[in-house]
């Protein structure tokens, strides 16, 4: 039995049970970091005229019951219980301004209330992210953006609605590797049994999205020149020149210069802000540039399909073996030359393609691939199989997807 109860409205009641303030949302305990702010009371918060927010005041005063280091003050639990009733009851009554509550309450109790069926809390909730949001307060835009709330909010992009943390996600790589996204209905990686030929969607930058969010991001040779195709004459007669000595050709002064000015060089850090994305399809127009795939990749957990071409990293197959949701991982067009053991993690994976990876020897564990249905291999020197991917009888091995 408590010693002390506080009806702020229908929804909301707080009580004094053993010494401490718990809040409780429809008769059910909400248990959430909250704290008294001192010296700043409440209902004056609006005559203060270069402070916005308690969130503000927080931290320009920098007095509070919460935080290391901080000067400890001995409260009565009985004077706290109060002060968190009167707070609490000016916010109710200011229709869940959530200026006048520390971010770290008001927004997971305004979440919980809007939840619970409070009429009024389901209309002030994304009202109130989107207000602070627009604030600029750089300390509350990056908790709403850490506790993704920045994610109820949908805006316009590229003429759909989206997430405003994805479609800043969006604007931010469009900067990052000199692209502009373009909006497609469905971007496929296989289709009929046949793998799309990118070949032909030069100077692409696409996105598709299911139930308003990113759900496949497809970098295609992002501003290929006429540079591009000299280098790749360049290592198509430098591979000739290393696998056949009697080749007879003389570079040219500077034909060996490679292209600087195009290309995916970089990996986009923005992408680990897609937590509902699919398939990533990454294309870039150079031959066996390295080190543009990163261990960042590991961190897209949500991935089921990824096409790398030309591009990849020396532990690319550490990386991915992550990603347990991947059902097609196709590589080509980079020296993997050999394959991590590490690749059996991938218990979905439904469909391989490593053509033109310079792979010679397949380990045995890629047979530990229960779910594995399709091998492609082609254009490798002579890959050899183990012998025991024989006795997977559902899995068909094929030498070209062309």
């Amino acid at each position: 039995m408590s010693s002390k109860e506080f009806k702020v409205n229908e929804y909301i009641t707080l009580k004094l049970e053993e010494g401490i303030t718990n809040i409780y949302v429809k008769s059910r305990l909400f248990n959430q970091c909250k704290f008294l702010l001192l010296e700043i009371p409440v209902k004056n918060i609006t005559e203060l005229h270069d402070i916005e927010s308690i969130d503000e005041a927080a931290e320009r005063l920098d007095i509070s019951l919460e935080g290391i280091d901080k000067q400890e003050i001995d409260i009565p639990p009985e004077t706290e219980f109060w002060g968190h009733c009167s707070n609490i009851q000016v916010w109710t009554e200011n229709k869940y301004d959530s200026r006048l509550l520390h971010r770290n309450l008001a927004f997971p109790l305004l979440n919980a209330l809007a939840n619970a069926g409070d009429p009024i809390a389901k209309h002030a909730f994304k009202e109130e992210i989107q207000k602070r949001f627009d604030s600029g307060h750089p300390t509350v835009i990056e908790f709403l953006k850490a506790e993704c709330y920045i994610d109820y909010l949908d805006i316009e992009f590229r003429g759909v609605m989206i997430p405003v943390r994805e479609a800043e996600a969006l604007k931010n790589i469009e900067r990052e590797i000199d692209v502009e996204f373009v909006y497609k209905r469905s971007i496929q990686i296989y289709e009929a049994n046949e793998k799309i030929n990118f070949y032909n969607q030069r100077n692409s930058a696409m996105f598709s999205t299911k139930n308003k969010h990113v759900d496949t991001i497809a970098l295609v040779d992002s501003n290929y020149c006429e540079g591009c195709e000299k280098e790749k004459l360049f290592m198509m007669r430098k591979m000739l020149k290393a696998n056949k000595p009697y080749f007879e050709y003389d570079f040219q002064p500077g034909e060996e210069e490679i292209c600087v000015k195009c290309g995916i060089r970089i990996f986009p850090t923005e992408l680990h802000n897609f937590q509902f994305l699919k398939k990533l399809i990454i294309f870039s127009n150079d031959f066996f540039r390295n080190n543009i795939i990163t261990p960042l990749i590991r961190h897209l957990t949500s991935l089921e399909e990824l096409y790398l071409h030309g591009c990849g990293s020396a532990s690319i197959i550490e990386d991915i073996s992550y990603l347990q949701n991947l059902t097609t991982l196709i590589i080509n067009n980079y020296p993997l030359r050999t394959i991590s053991p590490s690749i059996q993690r991938l218990k979905s994976l439904q469909i391989l393609d490593l053509e033109n990876t310079y792979l010679k020897v397949f380990p045995d564990s890629i047979t530990n691939l229960k779910s594995l249905k399709t091998l492609y291999i082609g254009r490798n020197t002579s890959p050899t199989l183990p012998d025991s991917i024989k006795n997977q009888k559902n899995l068909q091995v094929k030498f070209s997807t062309y």
